[in-house]
Protein backbone atom coordinates (compact mmCIF):
# COMPACT_ATOMS: atom_id res chain seq x y z
CA UNK A 1 0.00 0.00 0.00
CA UNK A 2 1.00 3.49 -0.50
CA UNK A 3 1.47 5.52 3.21
CA UNK A 4 1.34 9.38 2.65
CA UNK A 5 3.22 10.54 6.00
CA UNK A 6 2.05 14.17 7.62
CA UNK A 7 4.82 16.27 5.93
CA UNK A 8 3.28 14.59 2.09
CA UNK A 9 5.93 12.11 1.47
CA UNK A 10 5.08 8.96 0.31
CA UNK A 11 6.50 5.49 0.96
CA UNK A 12 5.63 1.86 0.16
CA UNK A 13 4.38 -1.22 2.79
CA UNK A 14 3.91 -4.71 1.88
CA UNK A 15 1.15 -5.96 4.09
CA UNK A 16 1.76 -9.07 5.59
CA UNK A 17 0.12 -11.81 4.30
CA UNK A 18 -0.18 -10.65 0.94
CA UNK A 19 0.64 -13.58 -1.34
CA UNK A 20 -0.25 -11.70 -4.67
CA UNK A 21 3.47 -10.35 -4.75
CA UNK A 22 2.56 -7.89 -7.50
CA UNK A 23 2.06 -4.09 -7.60
CA UNK A 24 -1.56 -2.75 -9.50
CA UNK A 25 -0.06 -1.85 -12.88
CA UNK A 26 -0.53 -5.19 -15.32
CA UNK A 27 2.31 -6.26 -17.54
CA UNK A 28 0.64 -8.11 -20.33
CA UNK A 29 2.02 -12.08 -20.35
CA UNK A 30 3.54 -11.96 -23.87
CA UNK A 31 6.29 -9.81 -22.32
CA UNK A 32 7.88 -12.62 -20.62
CA UNK A 33 8.29 -10.49 -17.51
CA UNK A 34 6.22 -9.13 -14.44
CA UNK A 35 6.64 -7.30 -11.07
CA UNK A 36 6.75 -9.59 -8.60
CA UNK A 37 7.91 -8.96 -4.15
CA UNK A 38 11.23 -9.86 -3.94
CA UNK A 39 11.18 -10.33 0.18
CA UNK A 40 14.48 -8.48 1.59
CA UNK A 41 14.52 -6.20 -2.19
CA UNK A 42 10.93 -4.87 -2.65
CA UNK A 43 9.51 -4.75 -6.08
CA UNK A 44 11.29 -5.85 -8.70
CA UNK A 45 11.18 -7.32 -12.52
CA UNK A 46 11.46 -11.22 -13.07
CA UNK A 47 11.64 -13.20 -16.00
CA UNK A 48 8.69 -15.24 -16.29
CA UNK A 49 10.13 -16.72 -19.17
CA UNK A 50 13.52 -18.14 -20.78
CA UNK A 51 15.64 -14.94 -22.67
CA UNK A 52 18.43 -15.36 -25.19
CA UNK A 53 21.00 -13.06 -25.46
CA UNK A 54 20.42 -10.34 -27.09
CA UNK A 55 16.55 -10.49 -27.29
CA UNK A 56 15.01 -6.91 -26.17
CA UNK A 57 12.33 -7.41 -23.17
CA UNK A 58 11.21 -3.99 -23.06
CA UNK A 59 10.87 -0.46 -24.74
CA UNK A 60 9.58 1.44 -22.18
CA UNK A 61 8.09 5.61 -22.08
CA UNK A 62 9.55 7.83 -19.78
CA UNK A 63 7.08 8.12 -16.29
CA UNK A 64 9.13 11.53 -15.93
CA UNK A 65 12.04 12.84 -17.95
CA UNK A 66 14.39 15.58 -16.55
CA UNK A 67 16.70 17.79 -18.36
CA UNK A 68 18.31 19.57 -16.01
CA UNK A 69 21.54 21.76 -16.32
CA UNK A 70 23.62 22.79 -13.33
CA UNK A 71 24.07 26.41 -11.89
CA UNK A 72 27.33 27.32 -13.36
CA UNK A 73 27.76 29.78 -10.11
CA UNK A 74 26.81 26.24 -7.56
CA UNK A 75 27.10 23.36 -9.76
CA UNK A 76 23.87 22.27 -8.26
CA UNK A 77 20.96 21.30 -10.02
CA UNK A 78 17.48 22.75 -9.75
CA UNK A 79 15.42 19.85 -7.59
CA UNK A 80 12.71 22.30 -7.05
CA UNK A 81 12.33 21.94 -11.37
CA UNK A 82 11.74 18.02 -10.50
CA UNK A 83 9.26 17.85 -7.68
CA UNK A 84 7.24 20.51 -10.08
CA UNK A 85 7.36 17.73 -12.70
CA UNK A 86 6.60 14.81 -10.32
CA UNK A 87 3.28 17.18 -9.05
CA UNK A 88 2.10 17.54 -12.74
CA UNK A 89 2.14 13.46 -13.02
CA UNK A 90 -2.05 12.78 -13.15
CA UNK A 91 -2.56 10.94 -9.38
CA UNK A 92 -1.62 7.23 -10.72
CA UNK A 93 1.86 8.32 -12.68
CA UNK A 94 2.42 9.77 -9.25
CA UNK A 95 1.44 6.66 -7.06
CA UNK A 96 3.91 4.68 -9.12
CA UNK A 97 7.01 7.39 -9.44
CA UNK A 98 6.38 7.36 -5.10
CA UNK A 99 6.19 3.25 -5.14
CA UNK A 100 10.05 3.61 -6.57
CA UNK A 101 12.96 2.24 -4.12
CA UNK A 102 14.63 5.40 -2.33
CA UNK A 103 17.87 4.10 -0.97
CA UNK A 104 18.16 6.98 1.22
CA UNK A 105 15.30 6.42 3.37
CA UNK A 106 16.84 4.00 5.53
CA UNK A 107 15.28 2.26 9.26
CA UNK A 108 11.41 3.50 7.86
CA UNK A 109 11.85 6.86 6.98
CA UNK A 110 9.98 8.61 4.30
CA UNK A 111 10.70 8.74 0.99
CA UNK A 112 11.67 12.22 -1.21
CA UNK A 113 11.81 12.65 -4.65
CA UNK A 114 15.48 13.26 -4.79
CA UNK A 115 16.19 10.17 -3.35
CA UNK A 116 13.97 8.38 -5.62
CA UNK A 117 15.03 10.19 -8.75
CA UNK A 118 18.62 9.50 -7.22
CA UNK A 119 17.56 5.94 -6.87
CA UNK A 120 15.73 4.96 -10.38
CA UNK A 121 16.93 7.52 -12.77
CA UNK A 122 18.71 6.25 -16.39
CA UNK A 123 20.61 8.39 -18.50
CA UNK A 124 18.87 9.50 -21.73
CA UNK A 125 22.19 9.94 -23.75
CA UNK A 126 22.12 8.48 -27.32
CA UNK A 127 25.08 10.28 -29.17
CA UNK A 128 25.04 8.00 -31.72
CA UNK A 129 21.17 9.23 -33.12
CA UNK A 130 20.64 12.85 -31.81
CA UNK A 131 23.62 14.00 -31.04
CA UNK A 132 22.75 15.25 -27.73
CA UNK A 133 24.60 14.59 -24.87
CA UNK A 134 25.78 16.52 -20.86
CA UNK A 135 29.39 16.12 -22.53
CA UNK A 136 28.24 18.21 -25.65
CA UNK A 137 25.71 21.07 -23.87
CA UNK A 138 26.10 20.44 -20.21
CA UNK A 139 22.35 19.43 -19.95
CA UNK A 140 21.91 16.23 -17.93
CA UNK A 141 18.86 14.34 -19.62
CA UNK A 142 17.80 11.22 -17.26
CA UNK A 143 14.45 9.78 -16.76
CA UNK A 144 12.81 7.34 -14.39
CA UNK A 145 10.33 4.76 -15.75
CA UNK A 146 7.16 2.81 -13.75
CA UNK A 147 8.84 -0.88 -15.09
CA UNK A 148 12.26 -0.23 -16.27
CA UNK A 149 13.15 1.48 -13.30
CA UNK A 150 12.21 -2.41 -11.55
CA UNK A 151 15.23 -4.21 -13.22
CA UNK A 152 18.03 -5.03 -11.56
CA UNK A 153 20.26 -2.01 -12.07
CA UNK A 154 23.38 -2.75 -9.83
CA UNK A 155 26.85 -3.31 -10.42
CA UNK A 156 25.85 -6.71 -11.77
CA UNK A 157 22.75 -6.55 -13.17
CA UNK A 158 20.94 -9.25 -15.65
CA UNK A 159 20.29 -7.46 -18.74
CA UNK A 160 21.45 -4.38 -20.70
CA UNK A 161 19.32 -0.93 -20.44
CA UNK A 162 19.38 2.37 -22.74
CA UNK A 163 17.97 4.81 -23.77
CA UNK A 164 17.22 4.73 -27.53
CA UNK A 165 16.76 8.42 -29.32
CA UNK A 166 14.34 7.50 -32.50
CA UNK A 167 12.01 5.14 -30.19
CA UNK A 168 11.68 7.84 -27.56
CA UNK A 169 12.28 4.97 -24.99
CA UNK A 170 14.27 3.39 -22.53
CA UNK A 171 15.36 -0.14 -24.07
CA UNK A 172 16.16 -3.46 -22.09
CA UNK A 173 17.95 -6.75 -23.53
Amino acid sequence: ALVRSRDGRTRWTHADGDTSGRLPRRIPAHLGIDVRWLPGKGFGVVATRPFKRGDRVLAEAPLVAWDSKANPATNAHDWGELERLVGALDEPARSEFHGLFDKYSANGEAKTTRGIWNSNSFPMDDVIADGRSAATDGVVRSAVYAVCSRFNHSCHPSCYAAWSAPLGRQTVH
